[in-house]
């Protein structure tokens, strides 16, 4: 790593770097080479980053609630907003409004519980035809009696061990 990029440790074993452009210069354009002949093909169905779903020990939202405001200007959305399909916690939105940050803590004592990030969120104005479209590339999503795909939501089965996606309805983000 030959650049000292400037960042803080976060929730679990994470780190929350500071990057962005100056001018025209990135650090991406040091890191990374452009493969030739790369497609840059729009995102099915305009899916984009929307933000992440983070466990918190129980008692704990408010601490990280307050790291997040304080430290880099989120701001907590009113109580009961909620975007997707698992509809608790707390949410954060950065100043820009376009990433948001949702903190939830355990609701069942006997289970084993890290603070970490559990799930991306990926935002899509039509849930169900995203979801529709990524089954027919061999994407499964969760689909029983009391968690399925439906027009708010779609979470997928763990990947890569233990990563989740989650489609999230966010007409609003274009």
């Amino acid at each position: 790593m030959e650049l000292n990029v400037p960042g803080i440790h976060g929730v679990g074993q994470s780190v929350i770097y500071f990057v962005d452009r100056y001018k025209d210069f990135s650090i991406y354009d040091v890191d990374f080479i452009k493969v030739p002949n790369a497609k840059n093909d729009k995102a099915i169905g305009d899916m984009h980053f929307f933000g992440l779903v983070q466990t918190a020990f129980e008692g704990r939202t408010a601490d990280w609630s307050n790291f997040y405001t304080k430290l880099l200007g989120f701001s907590e959305l009113p109580q009961g907003k909620f975007f997707g399909i698992l509809q608790k916690g707390t949410i954060l939105q950065s100043p820009c409004k376009s990433f948001h940050i949702q903190i939830i803590e355990p609701q069942v004592s006997d289970i084993a519980w890290d603070e970490e990030y559990l799930r991306v969120g990926i935002g899509a104005p039509d849930v169900l035809t995203v979801s529709k479209s990524l089954m027919d590339r061999g994407i499964a999503f969760i689909d029983h009696e009391n968690l399925h795909t439906t027009t708010k939501g779609a979470l997928t089965q763990s990947y890569l061990g233990s990563v989740q996606f989650e489609l999230v309805n966010n007409i609003a983000k274009k």
